[in-house]
């Protein structure tokens, strides 16, 4: 699993549950953040 699909899957829904909000993630700006398909 991807970090950007857990991120969106799992990390995003935990938040919104409880009524917070998710502003910003910092990264090293690694392509395992990005989604990138070659690259799962």
């Amino acid at each position: 699993m991807s970090t950007a699909v857990r991120l969106n899957d799992r990390v995003a829904p935990f938040f919104e549950a409880r009524e917070g909000k998710l502003c910003r993630v910092l990264t090293d700006r690694g392509t395992k953040y990005c989604g990138n398909p070659e690259h799962p």
